[in-house]
């Protein structure tokens, strides 16, 4: 049975009180047993095997509908992403970058201090260098940044865009923030 207020949602019938012209039903709604007495003139008797589901044409989309283009599968949009995968003359651009750049004596101290305070000073500049070619990737932020150099412990903004000739002085790092949870409020 279905019942005109409830949709497709199908009844099974326990009891008929002719009398009251009532009939006592039940169904399950989202695992919860549901009975409820309904007037007799809005039942409508259905087959239950005309609501389950038939195996359909492969071709054909959601519910019977026919699908925009079933000749070819549907292909994924590509990702959009910030990352940039540029590659200037032949040599990456990330690579390109780290030639130009010089980490100053304050940037280095800042590294050993907070991220390997391990690590004898000599050995800070190669440390330092080796973490960014290895796992650094190219970003781009706002409008104020060239580009930013992302690694999972810290970001290296870089102002403007590298030349041949000068170098591209770092002094700070900044530590990299998860955003996955709540973001702060601004103050």
């Amino acid at each position: 049975m279905t019942y005109s207020a409830t949709g497709p949602l199908e009844w099974t019938v326990i009891e008929v009180d002719e009398e009251r012209a009532v009939a006592k039903v039940v169904s399950v709604v989202m695992t919860r047993r549901q009975e409820r007495e309904l007037p007799l003139a809005e039942l409508k008797v259905v087959d239950s095997l005309s609501n389950r589901h038939r195996p359909r044409d492969a071709s054909a989309g959601y519910q019977g509908y026919p699908r925009v283009n079933a000749s070819k599968p549907r292909e994924k949009a590509p990702r959009r992403s910030h990352r940039l995968h540029a590659v200037d003359g032949g040599v990456p651009l990330l690579d390109r970058i780290l030639e130009c750049i010089v980490f100053s004596p304050e940037c280095l101290e800042q590294y050993r201090r907070e991220f390997e305070p391990d690590v004898r000073w000599r050995d800070i500049a190669k440390r330092l260098h080796r973490e960014v070619r290895n796992h650094g990737r190219l970003v781009r932020r706002g409008h104020r940044e060239y580009v930013r150099i992302r690694t999972p412990r810290f970001d290296i903004p870089i102002a403007r865009r590298p030349t041949g000739t000068e170098a591209i002085v770092v002094t700070t790092l900044q530590p990299s923030r998860s955003w996955r949870g709540v973001r702060p409020k601004a103050a």
